[in-house]
């Protein structure tokens, strides 16, 4: 395969495995976002809606249950750790696109590289199920 073609190539994989990092990274940075909107709007809603006495218990119960859903299901799916951890990789991604394109590495060199850190990373994947305080069973596994 010729030289170009090879870089070409290898740029364009890395920069489409680069966005999509972004975009996932990017969607739970908005799913943490939502839930602790949810958590906030819920509770105040609920305090002024048990003052006013406008709605049936059963419907309040469900309001005033809100907040505590939404703090665990940040916690559990963790989703702060999780866009990180995405960045973290786009970031490094992009890295290797700089090292190509600017730092004349190799193709074989780059493709090294990117499958050393695609295996690093993968390691540090946080998990899910983060409650209270414990790691999840990878995480766990991993650091035996």
């Amino acid at each position: 395969m010729d030289t170009q073609i090879a870089k070409d190539n290898l740029k364009t994989l890395l920069l489409q495995e680069s966005r999509k990092y972004r975009f996932v990274a990017r969607a739970h940075t908005s799913l943490m976002t939502t839930m602790y909107v949810i958590s906030i709007a819920s509770s105040l809603a609920a305090a002024v809606l048990v003052a006013s006495d406008a709605l049936p218990k059963l419907v309040l119960a469900a309001i005033t249950a809100l907040p505590g859903t939404a703090i665990l299901c940040t916690s559990a799916f963790r989703f702060k750790e999780h866009s990180q951890w995405h960045y973290k990789k786009a970031r490094r991604l992009e890295n290797l696109i700089y090292s190509l394109e600017f730092e004349n590495e190799s193709v074989a060199s780059i493709s090294k590289k990117a499958r050393t850190m695609h295996d690093s990373m993968e390691l540090s994947w946080p998990g899910f199920g983060n409650i209270n305080g414990e790691e999840s069973a990878r995480e766990s596994m991993s650091s035996e």
